[in-house]
């Protein structure tokens, strides 16, 4: 059975997987590609060590020098679901960072390439379950929207020693030339559903 994610908690992740790139975020970032590696560092640093506790991710962004955003700015606040928290950007203008009141953690990359942010992924999530953590995979598929493949991700975590049962998910485009990629956390209680995150029943 996968791992739903919560509808508040995946507002990200929906929006990456069904609109192609958009100018609101090539403004805020402008035209510079983020690197695969740097992006998966980012995201494991600021959301998974942290498990999404939104004062340890801002002081962690901020000590990293991320400048905070304003969130009331409707194109920034769309990273925020609704929810109360704060955006903020990379150092090199090249990724978003939001973070939330109830736990949820996204990074997202306008410009970057999705195969090779899959790759850095998986070297990253190999790191994490050779020192103990658990990653179970919930599924691993491919969406077309907009005339754009791209794959999505989720699995369960909990880091070594952890009580707390974390989701972890992705949407990386298939092919090589820059696009949006985004991952995300959340921190919310996990329940089995009949379907899919994009609300089809599952077959």
């Amino acid at each position: 059975m996968a791992l739903w994610m919560p509808r508040a908690a995946m507002a990200a992740v929906v929006f990456a997987v069904w609109m192609p790139a958009i100018g609101w975020a090539r403004d805020m970032l402008g035209l510079r590609e983020a690197q695969p590696a740097e992006v998966v560092r980012w995201f494991v640093e600021a959301c998974v060590v942290h498990e999404g506790e939104p004062v340890a991710v801002m002081d962690w962004a901020l000590t990293q020098g991320f400048d905070p955003l304003d969130p009331s700015i409707p194109e920034v606040g769309v990273l925020l679901g609704g929810r109360a928290g704060a955006v903020l950007r990379s150092p090199d203008a090249t990724v978003m960072l939001a973070t939330t009141m109830d736990g949820a953690c996204t990074v997202w990359a306008e410009r970057s390439i999705g195969p090779a942010v899959y790759l850095a992924w998986q070297q990253a999530v190999t790191r994490l379950s050779g020192s103990g953590a658990r990653v179970q995979v919930q599924f691993e598929r491919y969406v077309e929207r907009a005339g754009v493949w791209r794959r999505q991700w989720q699995a369960r975590y909990r880091r070594v020693g952890g009580t707390q049962e974390l989701g972890l998910g992705l949407v990386a485009t298939l092919t090589d030339g820059p696009a949006a990629q985004v991952f995300q956390l959340w921190r919310r209680p996990a329940v089995e559903s009949a379907t899919d995150p994009d609300g089809w029943p599952r077959h």
